[in-house]
């Protein structure tokens, strides 16, 4: 999208879907609370395919997309990062999406600091988790994926699997 291009845009672009995603569920939610209509169509408002959480969360891709980051810190990014959609994965399962908050919010917090540093904490813990998780299971997945290329039927499946992508992968270049 070239008038992304700039980083400050998707910057922008971010702000400006959070904005009226705030917006327009404190609107619908006084005419909820008023009238007792609209309760449907607020809860989507805050799903992840809604179209301005979309904008958003294409507005923050774009900012971030533009960022150079050298040295240490881009050595550990780089060594994390194959291990981030499993957080997302870990975060969201049905069975522990509620259970997280739960876990960090035994009693209520009382004040704005608390309520921050309840959300930073929390959050830091649900992704460091997510990391570890993922990763053992990366592990155990390519110790099972070793032990499996002893059965010829799974070898020739893998290397046709492999061919494939090799394939595919010239395609795109």
């Amino acid at each position: 999208m070239p008038k992304l291009k700039k980083g400050h845009r998707g910057i922008l672009l971010y702000v400006a879907g959070c904005s009226l995603s705030y917006i327009l569920t404190m609107g619908l939610r006084f005419v909820y609370l008023k009238t007792g209509h609209f309760s449907l169509i607020l809860g989507t408002i805050l799903d992840h395919n809604h179209i301005l959480q979309f904008l958003a969360a294409l507005g923050l891709f774009t900012a971030f997309s533009k960022i150079e980051i050298k040295g240490k810190i881009a050595t550990f990014i780089c060594k994390i990062s194959p291990y981030t959609l499993g957080i997302y994965l870990l975060h969201e399962n049905l069975g522990l999406r509620y259970a997280w908050q739960k876990l960090f919010t035994q009693g209520a917090p009382v004040g704005v600091v608390e309520l921050i540093l309840t959300v930073v904490l929390g959050s830091l813990a649900v992704f460091a988790a997510g990391i570890i998780v993922e990763m053992l299971r990366s592990k155990l997945v390519s110790l099972l994926h070793k032990g499996l290329l002893h059965l010829g039927l799974y070898r020739k499946v893998s290397e046709k699997v492999h061919e494939i992508d090799a394939a595919f992968a010239e395609t795109q270049n």
